[in-house]
């Protein structure tokens, strides 16, 4: 009897194995939702939450996104590994209506330059002698300049018809934003005053390599440096040359600039409507190999009347009307305006 208990037991358990093998697993649900009856079409799966449900409708921005560029595009075409090139800088507008304007003040022997940009900024380079300083004031006050304030100083160089007048005109200045100079100095009285106003005026810079001025948006004054690789022994020749450019138009002021500072600047851009001749018209200065790089159609010469220096020198004269160029003197035609539009220029003499 006991036995036959056991015997049935065993043969329970067996069966109720045999049927659990043959439901199978319980939870193949593993959506949580309810499981569709046997013919019913299954419910599309659920949009996680940051997901549209018009994925064809994308936003112009999405789309930049997503959407390759077309230069990478075609770099991925041809292998991807190429950089794309760099656009080139843009070259300074034209402000429609707003004329530049370049004054050639008659210091009589000696070099002045006045600048007024389109946007009304002012630049001084070189101020004359010393005996030219009030003389000077009084022509930059009737000519645009701002009351107490230049926007840029620069002397081109250290000698005293360049340097001499800077003085004056420092003392008479409130602030001057920028003062440039080639770092030379001397212990000469003249340049003592230069020296103690422009650090009492505003902050000395030596232009030691070739740079620009920032003084108008609109236009580009480049200076360039001969004297990059050590200073030479002749004064003149350590001159910075300044080259102005507004539009289609361009003015090259020379300074001193004599024959080694010629040959050490070649190879820049010095092609120029108008130059203003180096050293007074000396008979070392603009060679014809300089006349021929820089192709201008008007020469300006800065000079004294019945000057002790003999010049201009004649060969340079010639020079210039074997090549068409036009010549204008500050000891024959006075104080010269050049203004220009950005297109064209226009020039006006005092006498």
């Amino acid at each position: 009897m006991r036995r036959s208990i056991i015997l049935f037991l065993a043969i329970l358990a067996l069966l109720l194995m045999i049927a659990g093998c043959k439901q199978g697993p319980q939870n193949d649900n593993i959506s949580g939702q309810p499981k569709p009856a046997a013919g019913t079409p299954a419910a599309p799966a659920a949009q996680p939450a940051n997901q549209t449900q018009q994925n064809a409708t994308v936003s112009p921005v999405e789309q930049l996104i997503v959407t390759p560029k077309a230069n990478e595009t075609a770099n991925a075409t041809a292998g991807g590994n190429e950089t794309p090139e760099a656009e080139e800088p843009q070259a300074p507008q034209i402000k429609e209506g707003m004329n530049l304007t370049v004054h050639f003040i008659n210091v009589r022997h000696g070099d002045s330059v006045f600048i007024v940009s389109p946007n009304n900024g002012t630049m001084l380079i070189d101020g004359g002698f010393t005996n030219q300083g009030g003389p000077l004031m009084h022509y930059l006050r009737d000519n645009g300049l701002k009351e107490g304030y230049f926007d840029v100083m620069m002397a081109s160089n250290s000698d005293p018809y360049h340097i001499g007048g800077l003085g004056a005109v420092l003392f008479n200045m409130a602030l001057v934003g920028e003062i440039l100079h080639n770092g030379i100095t001397s212990d000469e009285q003249y340049y003592a005053a230069f020296d103690q106003f422009s650090k009492q005026k505003g902050k000395p810079t030596v232009v030691s390599k070739d740079r620009t001025v920032n003084l108008d948006e609109n236009m580009q004054i480049q200076l360039i440096v001969p004297y990059v690789d050590g200073y030479f022994n002749k004064t003149e020749d350590n001159s910075i040359v300044t080259k102005i450019t507004y539009g289609d138009v361009s003015i090259l002021l020379m300074s001193d600039c004599t024959k080694a500072c010629e040959d050490k600047i070649m190879g820049r851009d010095l092609k120029a409507d108008i130059i203003k001749i180096a050293d007074y018209g000396s008979n070392e200065s603009t060679s014809l190999t300089l006349i021929n790089e820089v192709k201008p159609k008007v020469a300006i010469l800065s000079i004294g009347e019945f000057n002790e220096f003999s010049v201009p020198d004649s060969g340079l004269l010639k020079r210039l009307m074997e090549n068409n160029i036009d010549i204008l003197r500050t000891d024959v035609n006075g104080s010269i305006i050049v203004t220009s539009d950005g297109r064209g220029y226009s020039i006006k003499t005092e006498k």
